[in-house]
């Protein structure tokens, strides 16, 4: 019964929780923010920090609804940071997203949590534990055992359902954006490796497309021009070096407005909640710096080298 009665507590504090979420975010956002991690209206961490807090001021010694703001303030403040940080991290290794970040707040730690959000959630407990939490005991809904637990078994189903569909689609979305990022990866680390060969490579390069016809005119006259820059002075082939490795440039600069593209016709596809979990898996990649591809970083930085020094020596000269 009591096991019923708290996880009734918790689907009803986790749904208040996700309208505060957001409300807050529409409001900072000027734009509908479907939060939560489910797909279901509720937040489970604020219906997991609610019982919690039910369950400390209703139990433990010393403590009650009564007790002085600053100590559930302290308290609050303290439990939303461990309750915070560990959730995040879980979700981060487990699902690769990041749902919230507090990196541009001062006194952040890795983003997970921050001293001014954990004051607002000790601000709110005060709030929570002086009014709210009594109130939902004035209910006595331990009078109607038979009705707390067919809820409970009720929203067990709903949330168990929930929970199994968010994995799902989130692990499609995970392969999916995978997928397409070492799709990517392979075009420009192979249009990296043609700059880095240089001149000679990208002649060699265009050579090689006129044979395959891909495409036919433009690499015919691209390989013809190559060719007849060779036969002039000096300069003529300084000069036409840099024209091949700024097209080059171009080329990859090409290959990454196409793949953005298709990123965006592929977001404006989804629904709001995928679109959602969708920018929480980018907020991940930009800030793990392994899922980027190093070599061809280092590769697109030595390319900049080559081409500068190209550049400087042809003015010297």
């Amino acid at each position: 019964m009591i096991l019923a009665r708290y996880f009734d507590y918790f689907v009803v504090f986790s749904f208040i929780g996700w309208i505060y979420e957001c409300t807050y975010c529409t409001v900072t956002n000027k734009k509908w923010s479907n939060r939560g991690f489910l797909y279901g209206p509720i937040c489970p961490i604020y219906g997991t920090g609610a019982v919690l807090a039910m369950i400390i001021f209703t139990y433990v010694p010393s403590l009650s609804f009564e007790s002085p703001a600053w100590k559930i303030f302290l308290i609050c403040m303290v439990g939303s940071a461990f309750l915070e940080y560990p959730t995040s991290f879980f979700l981060e290794k487990k699902f690769h997203a990041v749902w919230w970040d507090y990196s541009n707040i001062p006194l952040n730690l890795n983003g997970r949590i921050s001293l001014p959000t954990a004051c607002g959630f000790g601000a709110a407990g005060i709030l929570v534990v002086k009014f709210l939490l009594p109130f939902v005991n004035s209910l006595h809904v331990e009078q109607y055992p038979i009705i707390t637990e067919l809820l409970a078994l009720i929203f067990m189903g709903i949330l168990g359902a929930d929970l199994a569909l968010t994995v799902a689609s989130l692990s499609a979305l995970i392969e999916r954006m995978d997928a397409m990022e070492e799709a990517f990866n392979q075009r420009l680390e192979a249009g990296v490796e043609i700059a880095q060969g240089g001149p000679v490579a990208i002649g060699s390069h265009i050579k090689n497309a006129a044979l395959n016809s891909e495409p036919v005119e433009a690499a015919r006259e691209f390989t013809n021009e190559l060719t007849s820059s060779i036969k002039h002075t000096t300069v003529g082939i300084s000069s036409t070096i840099k024209e091949k490795t700024e097209g080059v440039s171009n080329s990859m600069k090409e290959r990454t407005d196409a793949f953005s593209l298709y990123v965006k016709e592929y977001v404006s596809k989804m629904d709001r909640h995928d679109r959602y979990h969708f920018s929480s898996i980018r907020k991940f990649k930009r800030n793990d710096k392994s899922s980027v591809s190093e070599k061809i970083k280092d590769a697109i930085e030595q390319f900049q080298k080559k081409k500068d020094k190209s550049i400087n020596k042809d003015n010297a000269s």
